[in-house]
């Protein structure tokens, strides 16, 4: 009798975090293009990342603080679209704008989630499976690992100090790992390789918070991504002006 050839480990779990803000002054006026003042709290969304077994071909959403709880396959999943070369953005280079091709693709599989909750509770979900999938398909492929994903925050949603930024950093942070677009951070790593790689994180959070609000700032995820103290200030075209804060302490 043949020996059973013996499967191949399945790779690590892995945690991110990223803290929640409080905007100090401008909170309204930063989508209108006016300075804003923004720290980093110290509530944070924990992010659980584990990969599942190769026989499962399954991506699945475990965000119990707020009930949310389902699983999509993998191969289903709209690929072909997402994967389009005249719609698929470099990794290096993500949208300032969502495109509503694939917005509308999305729509059967987060039509899906939670239908029999309240209204409101419901439109949370929505809004987080959306954001969720628009970064998986656009930063994994078919063939990505089975994985689930598994959210946990002290910070509490609806509050104005950035609980769907910091998720969407979450997000980000553990997607681009994954897709080896960027690597880990390490102890040796020099201080323009960071900036580059802080900078791509907080990029695709922006793409997840677009998901959520339409037309965000940006205020939240940068201040999420960076942490800290910061004068923020978006533009009409390029990126927004950040400008640390370094004697007002953020978390």
């Amino acid at each position: 009798m043949a020996e059973r050839k013996s499967s191949s480990p399945m790779a690590p779990a892995f945690l991110v975090s990223a803290p929640g803000k409080v905007i100090v002054f401008g909170e309204h006026a930063a989508v209108h293009g006016r300075a804003a003042i923004a720290a980093a709290v110290s509530l944070r969304s924990y992010l659980l990342v584990n990969t599942l077994s190769k026989s499962r071909r399954t991506v699945r959403l475990n965000f119990s603080d707020i009930g949310l709880d389902h699983t999509w396959e993998i191969t289903a999943l709209p690929w072909e679209l997402f994967n389009d070369p005249a719609r698929k953005r470099p990794y290096s280079a993500p949208a300032t704008s969502l495109d509503p091709i694939l917005v509308a693709a999305l729509a059967p599989y987060v039509g899906a989630v939670s239908p029999h909750l309240p209204q409101e509770l419901r439109r949370m979900h929505i809004g987080s499976a959306t954001s969720s999938l628009y970064l998986f398909l656009s930063l994994g492929s078919r063939h990505s690992l089975s994985v689930m994903y598994t959210l946990r925050s002290t910070i509490p949603a609806g509050a104005g100090l950035g609980s769907s930024a910091s998720v969407c950093v979450c997000l980000s942070a553990a997607l681009l790992p994954q897709s080896r677009v960027l690597s880990g951070p390490h102890p040796d790593q020099p201080l323009p390789e960071a900036k580059i790689q802080i900078d791509r994180v907080n990029a695709w959070a922006f793409v997840g918070e677009l998901c959520i609000h339409g037309d965000p700032s940006g205020v939240d995820n940068t201040v999420s991504t960076g942490g800290n103290a910061v004068i923020f200030k978006r533009n009409k075209s390029g990126p927004p002006t950040v400008a640390p804060l370094p004697n007002l302490e953020g978390g």
